[in-house]
C-alpha cells in the first residue's frame, strides 16, 4: 500500500538529516533564520513512485521527473544543492536488482549498501545532522517485501505506512550476533537453510557441525555454520558449511558480518586458510565473499545434487606473530622452522581456477 504525500507548509523549509541507520532515521525539515543559510539556496526535493516495481524515488533534478514509470508525488521537502557550514550528503543509492533508491546519510552504511549490490548515484543534496533551526522529521520507513524505502514528513503517513502498508521503522542496532547455542535453534536454523539454499540437508547434517553448543530462545533471522580443524596435520582450516538470511532480512549487511565475525572467531584460534563452496551462478554470494578477500581457486564440475557447478573459494590468513620480549638472546625466529614452512605453503594471493579432477575428494561437500 503506498499513500500519497502530505506536502509541506511554509516556503522557508529545508530538509535535514539524522545520521542513524535503518528505521527511524530522520532527515529534519527546518525553518529558516537569520542564523541558517539563506532559503534562496534550498531547492525542492521531489517524490516520485513507481507503483510497478514498488520503489519511492527522491530527486532535487527536474529532468528526472520524467523518469519511465514513475509519477510524481509533489515536493517531499527542501535540501541544499551544495554543501553548506554545517551540513552532511545525502548520499543516493540504487539497486537495479531489487529496484529499489536508498538514501542515508551515514557514509559507512552506503559502504555497507554498495557491498550488498547497491550503485552509487552520488549525492542527491546535503542536510543538517541534527537539529538546528527548527523544523519537523522526514522519517525512513523499509518494506521487505518490496525491498522499498519509504521517506516522509508526515508523522501520520509514517503510522498509517507502518499500520497498514507493511513498512517497519528497524534499527540496525535491532540486530543482534550470537553463537548457535543448541538444539532449540536448530528447527530455526534447518528453515533458513531449506528455505533459502538449494542443496538439502538431513538434520544429521547440521548437528556434524553443531554437536558442541549449548541452548538459546532467540528466533534466528541469520545463519553461518562453520568448522575448523587440522587439514592432513598441516594446515589449520577453518570451512564455512553454510550461509543464509532470511528474504525479509537482507540487503542491510547482515551476511557480511555474519561472515566477518566467523572470520574473526576463527583468526583467534590461528586459522590458516578459510574455504567455502558455491553455485558458480550464484554472483551475489560470489560478490559478498570476493569483497571479503576469498579467490576462487577451482570450478567444481556437477558438485551439487541439482546438478550445478561449484567455485571452491579460499581466503588465505597471514598469521602475526608478536615478539617475545622474555627472549634474551635475539636470535630465535618467532615461529619453528616447521610452522615457517608451513606458511610459506600457505603464501597464495592469486590461485587460478584449476581444471576439474575426479581425484579431488578430500574437502567436505557443501553449499551455500
Amino acid at each position: 500500500m503506498k499513500l500519497s504525500l502530505l506536502f509541506i507548509t511554509g516556503l522557508l523549509s529545508f530538509a535535514s538529516a539524522f545520521p542513524a541507520p535503518e528505521g527511524d532515521s530522520v532527515l529534519e525539515v527546518r525553518q529558516f533564520r537569520n542564523r541558517c543559510p539563506s532559503r534562496r539556496r534550498a531547492s525542492p526535493f521531489y517524490r516520485l513512485y513507481n507503483s510497478a516495481v514498488v520503489d519511492h524515488f527522491y530527486t532535487v533534478n527536474t529532468a528526472e521527473l520524467s523518469a519511465a514509470g514513475y509519477t510524481s508525488e509533489g515536493v517531499s521537502s527542501y535540501i541544499f544543492t551544495s554543501s553548506q557550514p554545517g551540513t552532511v550528503p545525502l548520499y543516493r543509492l540504487y539497486s537495479s536488482g531489487a529496484t529499489d533508491h536508498f538514501y542515508t546519510t551515514s557514509a559507512s552504511e552506503r559502504n555497507s549498501a554498495i557491498g550488498q549490490g547497491y550503485q552509487s548515484e552520488g549525492i542527491a543534496g546535503y542536510i543538517f545532522p541534527s537539529r538546528n533551526c527548527g523544523g519537523v522529521p522526514f522519517y525512513r520507513l523499509y518494506n521487505s517485501a518490496n525491498t522499498d524505502h519509504f521517506y516522509t514528513t508526515s508523522a501520520s503517513e509514517r503510522n498509517t505506512a507502518i499500520a497498514s502498508g507493511g513498512y517497519t521503522t528497524f534499527l540496525m542496532s535491532d540486530i543482534q550476533y550470537r553463537k548457535y547455542l543448541g538444539e532449540p535453534d536448530l528447527p530455526h536454523v534447518m528453515d533458513l537453510v531449506q528455505s533459502e539454499l538449494s542443496e538439502p540437508y538431513v538434520i544429521y547434517t547440521f548437528r556434524y557441525f553443531l554437536h558442541h553448543c549449548k541452548s538459546n530462545d532467540n528466533a534466528p533471522i541469520g545463519v553461518i555454520v562453520c568448522k575448523q580443524s587440522m587439514h592432513k596435520d598441516l594446515t589449520n582450516r577453518g570451512y564455512i558449511a553454510m550461509l543464509s538470511v532470511s528474504k525479509n532480512w537482507r540487503k542491510r549487511g547482515i551476511a557480511s558480518s555474519l561472515v566477518r565475525n566467523s572470520i574473526e572467531a576463527m583468526k583467534q584460534d590461528d586459522v590458516d586458510e578459510i574455504i567455502l563452496e558455491t553455485e558458480y551462478d550464484n554472483h551475489a554470494a560470489l560478490s559478498l565473499y570476493e569483497s571479503l578477500g576469498f579467490i576462487r581457486e577451482k570450478r567444481l564440475h556437477r558438485f551439487y545434487l541439482n546438478g550445478k557447478d561449484a567455485f571452491r573459494l579460499v581466503l588465505a590468513v597471514p598469521r602475526t606473530y608478536s615478539d617475545d620480549s622474555s627472549d634474551t638472546s635475539g636470535s630465535s625466529p618467532p615461529m619453528s622452522s616447521t610452522l615457517s614452512s608451513r606458511r610459506h605453503m600457505l603464501s597464495h594471493r592469486a590461485i587460478r581456477i584449476s581444471p576439474y579432477s575426479d581425484d579431488d575428494n578430500d574437502d567436505e561437500v557443501s553449499s551455500r
